[in-house]
């Protein structure tokens, strides 16, 4: 999990950002998951596995699977499952645990109501084609569903958290939790997915408890830089950064 884009607050990607900057700390879902579980003590032995190679994995381990993007195009479903069947199939081989992770789609109308750009066509994960040679039509997220359930690999769907989530922080302070590219998490969309994915292992009572430990880090910040982790939102204050906090712990 390479992390969010994080060049907004004056970074770049994840393994960009230079530990001098102050959302060091929380720059990736892995890295948080990790600190958190650190501290609190995990069953489980590893959380990021930089180099993707499933041989380094065994029983006790734990490997996220997600698509970041750049799906081929033209979107072949037959070809996409393929790949996904595979590569689970390779993951599950390995005994550790292994969830698989669906992704948000900034195309679809619910995102573009709350005025968001419009994902890239490598990105939407929820536009159905034809595949072939099949003739069976799919999505994206559906070859990821399709896939877990042909190799016994676990699904998290994200891309249903993302939503809720980037509705409830809309709603509230017209903040937007994606980057203007429509693909990359903003800060506070990583920490959602830090905490879906503990939830669904259930570990969220780990990492409940531990929101101090972000807040220590994320909420004397929340006026820092330019943009700021406001992003823009007209109703940006240290009281919107401790809720939003609390909503990504929820």
């Amino acid at each position: 999990m390479r992390g969010y884009d994080t060049a907004e607050l004056g970074g770049g990607f994840a393994d960009q950002v230079l530990a001098a900057q102050w959302f060091w700390s929380v720059r990736s879902p892995s890295i948080v998951a990790n600190h958190l579980l650190s501290v609190n003590g995990s069953p489980y032995s590893a959380f990021n596995n930089p180099t993707g190679v499933f041989s380094h994995f065994s029983v006790g381990d734990v490997i996220i699977c997600e698509d970041a993007g750049d799906v081929p195009q033209p979107f072949n479903p037959d070809d996409y499952l393929a790949t996904w069947t595979a590569r689970l199939t390779a993951a599950v081989a390995t005994g550790a645990r292994v969830v698989a992770l669906t992704m948000y789609d900034t195309s679809q109308s619910a995102w573009q109501a709350m005025g968001y750009n419009a994902a890239p066509a490598d990105s939407r994960f929820d536009v159905v084609a034809v595949g072939s040679p099949s003739g069976i039509s799919r999505s994206p997220n559906d070859c990821i569903r399709d896939a877990a359930a042909a190799t016994g690999a676990e699904v998290y769907d994200f891309g249903a958290d993302a939503l809720t989530f980037a509705q409830w922080c809309y709603g509230q302070y017209l903040l937007k939790i994606v980057n203007n590219d429509g693909v990359h998490n903003r800060l506070w969309l990583g920490i959602k997915m830090t905490y879906g994915i503990l939830k669904h292992l259930g570990l969220a009572t780990l990492y409940v408890p531990s929101q101090h430990l972000l807040e220590a880090i994320v909420v004397p910040n929340w006026s820092t830089g330019s943009p700021n982790i406001g992003y823009g939102s007209p109703y940006w204050s240290q009281g919107a950064c401790d809720a939003v906090l609390a909503q990504a712990c929820s």
